[in-house]
C-alpha cells in the first residue's frame, strides 16, 4: 500500500476528506512526492472524479510554495556561483584577492551589483574592482 493509500483511508475514517489528508501532508511531509506526482497525473489528463479535482485544487497552493522555493533556491544558487566566478576571475587576472574584499563579494545578494562586478573583474583594473566592491555598487561596468 502507497503512502497516499494511507493517508487517504486515515482521512475516510476520521470522515475529513481528501483537504484533511493534503493538509496532513503538507504539515507532516508525509508522502508529498507520491502526493504531487498523483496530482501532476491527474492534472495533465482533467480530474475524472470530484474526489480527483478536489486532490488538484486543494494541492495548488502546495504546488505553488514548491514552485517558489525552488525559483528562490535556484536564484540564491546563481548567486553564489556568480560570486565565486567574479572572485576566480579576479584571481586570475591580479592574484589572490583580499579576505574583506572577498567577503564584501560573497554577502552581496544583489543579481545585477554581481553581475557588474563579474564584467568588471575581466575588464576593470584591480583599483576599479576595489573601488566598486568598497562603494557596494555596480563601479564603472555597465
Amino acid at each position: 500500500m502507497s503512502n497516499l493509500e494511507r493517508i487517504g483511508q486515515r482521512a475516510r475514517k476520521r470522515s475529513c476528506g481528501v483537504r484533511s489528508a493534503v493538509e496532513a501532508c503538507s504539515f507532516l511531509h508525509i508522502g508529498l512526492g507520491p502526493l504531487l506526482r498523483f496530482r501532476a497525473a491527474i492534472a495533465e489528463v482533467g480530474p475524472a472524479t470530484p474526489e480527483e479535482e478536489e486532490i488538484v485544487m486543494t494541492t495548488q497552493e502546495l504546488v505553488e510554495q514548491f514552485i517558489e522555493q525552488g525559483r528562490k533556491q535556484g536564484l540564491a544558487q546563481g548567486m553564489a556561483q556568480m560570486a565565486r566566478a567574479t572572485i576566480e576571475l579576479y584571481e586570475a587576472r591580479f592574484g589572490p584577492m583580499p579576505p574583506a574584499l572577498r567577503s564584501d563579494v560573497e554577502a552581496m545578494h544583489d543579481l545585477p551589483t554581481l553581475h557588474a562586478w563579474l564584467l568588471l573583474a575581466g575588464t576593470g583594473t584591480r583599483e576599479e574592482v576595489h573601488d566598486a566592491v568598497a562603494a557596494g555598487t555596480a563601479g564603472g561596468a555597465s
